[in-house]
């Protein structure tokens, strides 16, 4: 392979220096153009490291009217008239505040910053909002003025554990957003971007005219990459790093969908006859760098709040099992009352599933491969604090009893693993043990499924391998012959008779004075 590859965009936010620099840019011009000629205000939330930054950047200089940027994209087609207007452009990401203070200090900085570059004297103003206002009402004497905003929420979400402080962030972004109700003559466009979705009063109040496109048609696809975009773009791309792992380009794309794709961002399935699930672009640009699949979008770091959140709401990864939530509730976040589910969903780790319009239940999902086994990982080892190399060791072991239907030897596994517990850490309560095997399980690579329901009952926990389908249930009060007793009265296996695999029931009693699991019974049914 000796064809030269067209540069990959990794971390490139700058619409310039992508063009400039012949990077590949997936067009999304079309896209742009649309959302410009029907709307002014619009309001968008997308996980990090989705393109929201460049998507700010584009419109700057779509706005700015530098057309030599967009030659051969679709808008440079079009009969978009490339009228140039002045443009505000705030990045919240930039500013790294510790409290409402330092953040109107910073702010006013960047309101300042872009004073002077006009030539416009803000001296005589104090306030941030007369600044803001005073700066727009003298760019509009060039023309209406374009108003862009990325990562609004950044200085909330920072400090979204310590509420006060959180609120009073809050309370500084809704004066400073509220300027633009005041200032709607003078202004052309505003396009405002973040990772979460704030309930309207309590940020926006004053924008009643707003237009969140968050889970509307216009921005499913409008962030991510379509399975037709990754194709169309990156051909040779997929076949380089085919090359790479000596597989076909179908097996590499097979391979991209189950670890990059899956995110769907509105209850519409399809959009113009394609998919509305899009890939992560972040890390299919990481994987068709490196031809190695990898958790590239987890590794750049976890939102701290959110771990902190998990930790302080004692979250067991078994509630992430066919998560269902109303259009009310997902499209809201509020401070202080803070839905973990919603808020993984906001942030990338849940995405829809399925959506019942006469209900108006939305069901979530991990989206993908990379999310779901870097998510598990990382709430294993908050929920357990034990070593990364007493997991590995548990997995491989579990991995290789169960494959070989051994459940002695996977059950002395989790003893070992239960044993590396920190006592402050064990828990009296059976879910908690429920969910640290579900997500070895998981792991572990295997089909596993908790609370599944039957006509008499839920089962703790189904889990398949190739050959073998193996119904658990577990106790902390009784014993591990009534917890097979459970399963055989409830017939649990009923569900299963018709599959071709080998049916295992396991009862196991795990002792919260211990802690550990203590006994464990196995019955075979034939079928």
């Amino acid at each position: 392979m000796t064809a030269k590859l067209r540069r990959l965009p990794k971390g490139i936010s700058s619409f310039e220096v992508l063009r400039k620099g012949d990077y590949i840019y997936v067009d999304k011009t079309e896209q742009i153009y649309h959302l410009i000629d029907q709307g002014q205000y619009y309001f968008l939330s997308r996980p990090r490291r989705f393109g929201k930054s460049l998507l700010i950047s584009t419109l700057k200089e779509l706005f700015e009217a530098n057309r030599a940027l967009f030659k051969g994209l679709w808008i440079d087609h079009s009969d978009y008239l490339w009228d140039a207007y002045p443009v505000i452009n705030i990045s919240f990401f930039k500013i790294m505040s510790g409290n409402a203070i330092e953040l109107r200090l910073a702010i006013t900085e960047q309101i300042d910053d872009i004073a002077r570059n006009n030539k416009i004297d803000l001296s005589h103003f104090v306030f941030l909002e007369a600044k803001f206002a005073k700066l727009i009402e003298k760019l509009a004497e060039k023309n209406r003025v374009v108003v862009l905003i990325d990562e609004y929420d950044h200085a909330i979400l920072r400090n979204i554990t310590n509420l006060s402080v959180a609120d009073e962030c809050r309370q500084v972004l809704q004066s400073f957003y509220g300027v633009l109700k005041d200032v709607d003559k003078y202004l052309r466009f505003v396009f405002i971007t973040g990772v979460s979705k704030f309930i309207r009063t309590s940020i926006f109040s004053g924008l009643n005219n707003l237009d969140d496109i968050t889970m509307d048609k216009a921005g499913a696809t409008l962030l991510g990459y379509t399975h037709s975009e990754l194709l169309e773009n990156f051909k040779q791309h997929i076949a380089h790093s085919a090359h790479e792992l000596t597989i076909s380009s179908p097996e590499v794309i097979t391979q991209m969908t189950e670890w990059y794709d899956g995110y769907q961002f509105s209850q519409f399935t399809e959009i113009k006859n394609e998919s509305a699930k899009v890939y992560n672009p972040y890390s299919v640009l990481l994987f068709l760098s490196k031809s190695i699949f990898g958790n590239y979008w987890f590794e750049t770091g976890s939102p701290r709040f959110l771990l902190d959140l998990i930790k302080e709401q004692e979250f067991q990864p078994v509630t992430l099992n066919d998560i269902r939530l109303r259009d009310s509730e997902l499209g809201n976040f509020q401070i202080d009352r803070i839905s973990l589910p919603v808020l993984l969903y906001q942030t990338g780790y849940l995405t829809i599933q399925s959506y019942n319009p006469s209900s108006r239940i939305y069901t979530l999902k991990m989206p993908n491969k990379e999310v779901e086994v870097s998510f598990l990982e990382q709430v294993l080892s908050l929920i357990t604090d034990v070593r990364a190399v007493t997991v590995d060791t548990c997995l491989v072991g579990a991995e290789q009893a169960l494959n070989q239907d051994n459940i002695d030897s996977f059950c002395l596994s989790l003893q070992t693993f239960f044993a590396a517990i920190p006592l402050l850490l064990h828990s009296r309560f059976e879910n908690y043990y429920q969910s640290i095997i579900f997500v070895i399980l998981k792991l572990s690579g295997f089909i596993t499924l908790v609370e599944e329901q039957t006509n008499l009952g839920r089962i703790d926990l189904v889990m398949q391998t190739s050959s073998t389908i193996f119904i658990m249930e577990f106790k902390t009060r009784g014993s591990a012959q009534e917890a097979l007793k459970q399963i055989e009265d409830r017939q649990y296996a009923q569900k299963y008779l018709l599959s071709s695999k080998k049916i295992i029931l396991v009862g196991i009693f795990i002792d919260v004075e211990k802690p550990n699991i203590t006994d464990w019974v196995v019955k075979e049914i034939a079928h």
